[in-house]
């Protein structure tokens, strides 16, 4: 990928794993340590959280992880669906500086 490359990462792929919510922990469980991470969609949002040894207050506070990063030991959780929802849509009419109010 041309991501990848830019960013130095000569060898890096991203691949397509189809998987239940139920068999993603022994997906990511079994993963070898050339894995660093998943990009993880629903349904398996919920069970990527619990699955995860740690996690981001922002994933915890949604209730879902869309990502996990292998860490230590372990794996990592995140959810960044909302900077991907914020970032596209314009700020509430109070919050821009063409409202009067």
């Amino acid at each position: 990928m041309a991501a990848y490359r830019e960013l130095g990462l000569t060898g890096w792929t991203y691949e397509r794993i189809e998987c239940t919510a139920e068999q993603l922990p022994d997906v990511v469980g079994g993963a070898g340590p050339e894995w660093v991470g998943f990009s993880v969609t629903m349904p398996g949002k919920f069970a990527a959280l619990r699955f995860a040894s740690t996690a981001t207050d922002r994933a915890r506070s949604i209730g879902a992880a869309n990502t996990l990063v292998r860490s230590g030991d372990g794996w990592h959780a995140d959810n960044t669906d909302v900077d991907g929802v914020s970032g596209r849509w314009p700020a509430p009419a109070s919050t821009r500086r063409d409202n009067p109010r």
